[in-house]
């Protein structure tokens, strides 16, 4: 949540973990009070696996953006070429 908005409401965040990545938090959320916010589609599918409960988020956040990134000596290499074009595909279906 918006460090701003919970200062509207009187209220502070206690980050008690941070993970690396997205796919680790159901895990660290299991068995305890915490919160997490993640990908809707991400936690849709795990969610089931964990026991864990998706609710929407309260406030409205800013839209992710994720990128990637390649050595430049591999631009032309067909394999990133590939991989490259394989994630533009896949995230511009999920618009």
């Amino acid at each position: 949540m918006n460090k701003t908005v919970l200062l509207e409401r009187g209220q502070q965040r206690r980050r008690e973990v941070v993970a690396p990545s997205f796919t680790l938090l159901p895990r660290m959320l299991v068995g305890t009070n915490r919160i997490a916010t993640l990908h809707t589609r991400l936690a849709r599918f795990i969610s089931p696996f964990y026991g864990l409960r998706v609710i929407p988020c309260p406030v409205e956040l800013p839209a992710l953006n994720e990128t990637i990134q390649w050595h430049k000596y591999k631009q032309h290499d067909l394999a990133v070429i590939w991989v490259k074009n394989q994630i533009r595909t896949v995230a511009q279906s999920l618009k």
